[in-house]
């Protein structure tokens, strides 16, 4: 047995619709096709047929979408799956952990000191701004008085902010992800529903965790078992020894 690895899915494709295109697109046949499992737009597939019977690059297309696909050997593929848990939990515990500190900072800083860092925004307004093609609410802030510009700030686009009223520390305050950023604004997309307050005066919006950058980390992994040398995957998660180099190679 080995494994068929598929991504860029849409999020609409089930294991029906991953059977009929790998019968319909190679030699396939459904008996040979095993446990299909699929999360959110990557799928796993187990194969029982010998390694060389197809080529994973004719499988193009499943459901509306072109797709990616490659295969993994049995041994290979679970080794490659236990790095890629590791790594994940890993990003995520420094996620959580940079929550943690601007959580301290906010507890220890005020308001006024934590935006002349670029970590805060204080004195905002909220109107709805529609909503994102993943149905997210979008919400843009700006300052109480209309017309005056925003100071320097770290928020940027991608980040996570928390939004607060009187206390930035309640545990039940909204967070959002900064979709847009001018100079006299910024554009936050919450999960529904939205609180109302959201829509008032004297706001703060305090940056929570730099989301981009440990978005991009989780992205490179799931890309990971697709990377065209797959030599070098193998040495990565240490199924196969890294050659010694030396200087005089380089």
């Amino acid at each position: 047995m080995h494994y068929l690895l598929v991504r860029e899915l849409t999020r609409d494709v089930g294991a029906g619709d991953v059977v009929g295109a790998l019968t319909n697109q190679t030699s396939l046949t459904p008996d040979e096709i095993g446990n299909i499992g699929v999360d959110d737009t990557f799928a796993e597939i187990e194969i029982f047929r010998e390694w060389d019977a197809y080529d994973p690059k004719e499988i193009q297309s499943i459901g509306p979408g072109k797709v990616e696909a490659v295969r993994w050997d049995e041994g290979t593929w679970k080794r490659l799956s236990r790095y890629l848990d590791k790594y994940k939990e890993l990003v995520q515990l420094e996620r959580e952990e940079e929550m943690e500190r601007h959580k301290r900072e906010i507890r220890t800083t005020s308001g006024r000191e934590r935006e002349r860092m670029g970590r805060a925004l204080l004195h905002l307004r909220g109107k709805e701004a529609g909503e994102d093609l993943g149905g997210k609410k979008m919400v843009k802030f700006s300052r109480n008085r209309k017309g005056e510009e925003l100071p320097e700030i770290e928020i940027t686009v991608g980040d996570l902010v928390m939004l607060s009223k009187n206390d930035p520390l309640r545990d039940d305050n909204p967070t959002g992800t900064v979709a847009e950023k001018t100079n006299y604004s910024i554009t936050v997309a919450f999960e529904p529903p939205t609180d109302d307050f959201l829509f008032g005066k004297g706001l703060r919006a305090d940056l929570y965790v730099n989301d981009i950058t440990y978005q991009r980390m989780l992205e490179g992994l799931e890309k990971l078992p697709f990377h065209s040398n797959k030599s070098l995957v193998k040495k990565l998660i240490g199924e196969s020894e890294l050659e010694q180099v030396e200087a005089a190679d380089l």
